[in-house]
């Protein structure tokens, strides 16, 4: 679900949809990992979630998504689980993420460049396309 925008008037059908989407995977072109924490009252909680899609499974690009809390940015977790996954992408044949920011977006670009890798991007109507590949 990428929207770069607020939007506070989707259509519960809508959410409903994107829910589905996002959480009926197929292992042979989605992978999710999402992060979790255990509260004082021994609650989980997911933090963070890192996902990639490709179209099929000889495709060797895949699009790539992070999400962390607010609360827990700045604190490694993207990069970590980025690291994981690229990993298991690689062990797919995977070798190159894609992926829309936003061109104001700099923290993200600064963890793009904490992975060490090198990054090909460029910047079409407000948007920075990146790829990055993984070996």
């Amino acid at each position: 679900m990428r929207f770069h925008l607020y939007t506070d008037k989707l259509p519960k059908e809508r959410i409903w949809k994107e829910a589905m989407a996002l959480s009926n995977l197929n292992p042979a072109l989605q992978v999710a990992i999402i992060a979790t924490t255990i509260d004082a009252d021994g609650q989980e909680h997911a933090v963070g979630v890192v996902r990639f899609a490709r179209a099929t499974s000889n495709d060797t690009e895949a699009e790539v998504a992070v999400v962390v809390r607010d609360d827990i940015q700045r604190n490694g977790l993207a990069r970590r689980l980025l690291g994981i996954l690229a990993e298991k992408a690689r062990q797919m044949g995977i070798t190159h993420f894609t992926g829309w920011v936003l061109a104001e977006n700099v923290r993200l670009m600064k963890l793009i460049e904490k992975l060490k890798l090198p990054v090909e991007s460029e910047i079409r109507y407000g948007q920075r396309k990146i790829r990055i590949p993984l070996t």
